[in-house]
Order: C-alpha cells, then sequence, then structure tokens
C-alpha cells in the first residue's frame, strides 16, 4: 500500500474517532457507535478498494469481467454491512452517514496536503 493511501486510512480513523467521541457527547451511544461502524466500513471499502487498484495495475491484461465482478461484490457487501443494522434498528442511519463522511473529508484534505508537497 502507498503512503498517500495509509495516509488516508489513518486520517479516517482519527476523523472517525473524533466524530465518534462528539457524537456520544451531544446524541448518545448509539449514535456514536453508528458513527464509528460507518468510518469503519468506509475504510475497510477503501482498503479493498486499493487492493484491487494496486492488483489491475501490477497485471493490465486481467480480465475485466472479473474485476468488475468485484466491484459489485464490494458495494454489496459495504452496502448489506451498512443495511443490516438499520434494518434491525440498532444503528441511527443519520450516525452511519456521518461515519462515512469521514473518507472523502480525509481524502481531500491528504489530496490537498499531497498537491502542496509537490508545488
Amino acid at each position: 500500500m502507498n503512503d498517500f493511501a495509509m495516509r488516508v486510512i489513518v486520517l479516517s480513523l482519527v476523523l472517525g474517532a473524533a466524530s465518534s467521541l462528539a457524537a456520544a457527547w451531544v446524541a448518545g451511544g448509539a449514535v456514536a457507535m453508528a458513527v464509528a461502524v460507518g468510518a469503519l466500513v468506509a475504510v475497510l471499502n477503501f482498503r479493498w478498494l486499493v487492493r484491487g487498484v494496486a492488483a489491475v495495475a501490477e497485471d493490465p491484461g486481467r480480465g475485466h469481467r472479473r474485476s468488475l465482478a468485484v466491484v459489485t461484490l464490494r458495494h454489496a457487501a459495504s452496502f448489506g454491512i451498512l443495511a443490516v443494522p438499520v434494518a434491525a434498528g440498532i444503528a441511527n442511519p443519520l450516525g452511519l452517514g456521518v461515519g462515512v463522511t469521514a473518507l472523502p473529508v480525509a481524502l481531500t484534505i491528504a489530496g490537498l496536503a499531497l498537491a502542496r508537497e509537490e508545488i
């Protein structure tokens, strides 16, 4: 895994933990747990994506159908992991949404930092 991906993962986990602590203070433990789960699912999905892109980059002749199937499986698994606790009434959907947004925020911050380093 490259440095940028690792930076994004660490920053996402830090943002997810901070958001979870803030949610616990403002809305209680159930929402805080949903925020933590959302952030963790986003990070695991990103990690899976990084691994898949690295595999395709190493062997560009690899079958596109297999890559498409893996992407579809990843999306279905992520959706299922997020949908099951909401359907069971265990997790707050807003909390999951807040947790999942840790990844795009981390990607933006890490991307801007990398752009600044290269200037």
